[in-house]
């Protein structure tokens, strides 16, 4: 019920930063309208129009001041390419029941293109993102009696121990459970903002893209077993019969989903410092999963070949999320943390060609 508010809090919380950015970002725009009127002079309006440009140049370098934090904002337009590399917390928020977030993480670097016109900043790129969620999963406690519905593949009707005994009841335990989920994911941002003196945000959807994962399942196994038609009490920690008492196991199986796509509400607040055509921006940002990524297939948590029933290493396991448990609940990537970018603007030289190309394309347009 906890993680169920707090997803909709979230959700909510990241709706309305959207929606006042949109309409903060809408208000330079209409301003830059406003200021195209015809004013009904056809010399001061032929005049505006020869020296409005696309690509108008400007010197950034009359920005800054003495510790390169930018001290106002240019009224040209520019661009800028570079790079991100971001890292911090992680999770998925879900309603499994009996299942406790233990902590996670990630690290994303990519690719990043930036248009700046005044205080409007348009932000696209590609990059790669890492993360890791790690969950504390209840305690599994199996018997043979019950092999016929808790697992797909076995029907035990006789067991005889590794002695060739017959027994009545064999007990299986998994203790201190703790699930693994790893992804790596192509995240495409579209981000929209402004910048204020040294100060900007960005907000908007990031595309994500799962083509990678990995699961990981850690617990203690332990096997008993009841001969109570011939022998009184449970007789366990004897490996000559084939019982061992808590013993690590290590399982590592596949990805709780190949290809998966989600949309990312994604918000980025920091400060912007110059040093010349270079650019470093220190920010803290957040990412919200629009989209459920339940990835419940109906499995059971572990699958036991009877074959080898007394070899644990031999056994299938499965992450708490693909199992039947997790097949009615909502799961919402959420990750934030620390971001650092840095950006190199073009210099007047090749906006200068851009302006070239871009009156020539014009004149052609006319003829």
């Amino acid at each position: 019920m906890m993680n169920m508010k707090i997803q909709s809090l979230m959700r909510r919380f990241l709706t309305s930063i959207v929606c006042l950015m949109t309409i903060m970002l809408m208000l330079p725009a209409a301003a830059y309208a406003q200021s195209r009127i015809d004013t009904g002079d056809r010399r001061i309006d032929k005049q505006h129009r020869n020296h409005v440009s696309p690509y108008r140049t400007h010197d950034r370098r009359k920005t800054s001041d003495r510790k390169g934090l930018k001290s106002s904002v240019h009224s040209g337009e520019c661009y800028l390419a570079g790079f991100w590399v971001d890292a911090g917390y992680g999770r998925l928020f879900h309603n499994v029941p009996d299942v406790k977030h233990l902590g996670g993480g990630g690290l994303s670097i990519g690719g990043l293109f930036e248009y700046e016109s005044g205080y409007f900043m348009l932000q696209t790129g590609a990059g790669i993102s890492f993360r890791q969620y790690s969950d504390s999963v209840h305690d599994v406690f199996y018997t043979n009696q019950l092999y016929g519905a808790l697992t797909t593949d076995i029907r035990w009707n006789t067991i005889l121990d590794s002695y060739g005994v017959p027994v009545d009841v064999l007990y299986y335990s998994f203790t201190e459970r703790k699930d693994v989920a790893r992804t790596l994911s192509l995240q495409i941002p579209l981000l929209l903002g402004a910048n204020f003196d040294g100060f900007y945000f960005l907000a908007g959807p990031k595309l994500s893209l799962s083509f990678w994962g990995q699961t990981v399942m850690k617990c203690n196994a332990t096997s008993e077993a009841d001969y109570s038609s011939r022998y009184i009490g449970m007789y366990g920690e004897m490996d000559n019969h084939g019982y061992r008492h808590n013993v690590p196991l290590n399982y590592t199986g596949p990805a709780l989903w190949n290809i998966r796509f989600n949309i990312m509400a994604s918000a980025e607040v920091g400060w912007e410092f110059y040093l010349g055509v270079n650019h470093l921006r220190i920010a803290a940002y957040a990412d919200y999963g629009l989209l459920t990524l339940s990835p419940s297939s109906g499995n059971q948590f572990v699958s036991v070949p009877y074959d080898t029933k007394f070899n644990f290493e031999t056994f299938t396991f499965n992450h708490v999320y693909t199992t039947a448990e997790a097949a009615d609940s909502r799961m919402n990537e959420f990750s934030a943390g620390l971001k650092f970018t840095y950006f190199y603007e073009f210099p007047e030289q090749f906006l200068r060609v851009l302006n070239r190309n871009y009156n020539y394309s014009r004149r052609r347009a006319t003829r």
